[in-house]
């Protein structure tokens, strides 16, 4: 759960603020490029999550498995690969490298279902992954010419992310306590800090 939802982060913010930092960073000619960077951040993030469902093969010793659900994944990608990018040329690499990902992840957590049972909270996965949409929704009525603004608003949407999930009630009791703690220690150290830099500056 907390693997999906840091790396469902990462995706949200890279996935709104590439075409800001491709712009802000590269010249013209590499301005759509932004347009592969959902596609490959999500990728890896399910190749990520094969790691997490391969827990119930290397529990019950079933490693053989592995180069199972690796050489599904290469077919899959040398497919699509072949189908895909002489039509859509680099969008149709992203595409399907995020394709072979998918079915790794898949194919890795379908196996260790059956050797090996993991109860994953669906219902808390589910409300990240649906804050992680409406964000992606709502971040795409952004247009605007100026790039302050753009990644202002875009920033107020990955705001929006975190506020989603407490309206969706995602955080537990002992996270809230968890998270309390952490604002009130780095509160105080702000606070200390404060201090020490007004009593130098008297000094």
């Amino acid at each position: 759960t907390y693997y999906f939802l840091i790396s469902g982060l990462f995706f949200l913010i890279l996935s709104i603020l590439s075409k800001d930092i491709i712009n802000l960073m590269a010249t013209k000619t590499y301005s759509n490029a932004y347009q592969v960077v959902p596609f490959l951040t999500f990728g890896f993030m399910l190749w990520g999550l094969s790691g997490i469902f391969d827990i119930g093969i290397l529990l019950q010793k079933r490693t053989y498995f592995k180069p199972l659900t690796s050489a599904i994944a290469a077919c899959v990608a040398l497919v699509g690969n072949f189908i895909l990018i002489p039509r859509m040329g680099i969008m149709g690499a992203a595409i399907s490298s995020t394709l072979s990902f998918l079915c790794l992840s898949a194919t890795s957590f379908i196996i260790s279902k059956f050797v090996y049972h993991v109860p994953y909270e669906w219902d808390r996965i589910a409300k990240i992954a649906v804050a992680i949409i409406a964000m992606l929704i709502v971040s795409s009525f952004v247009n605007t010419n100026s790039l302050y603004w753009s990644i202002t608003l875009k920033f107020l949407c990955i705001c929006g992310f975190i506020i989603l999930l407490k309206i969706f009630h995602f955080y537990n009791l002992s996270e809230k306590a968890k998270l309390r703690k952490f604002y009130s220690i780095g509160y105080n150290k702000l606070i200390l800090l404060k201090n020490i830099g007004f009593n130098y500056g008297r000094k």
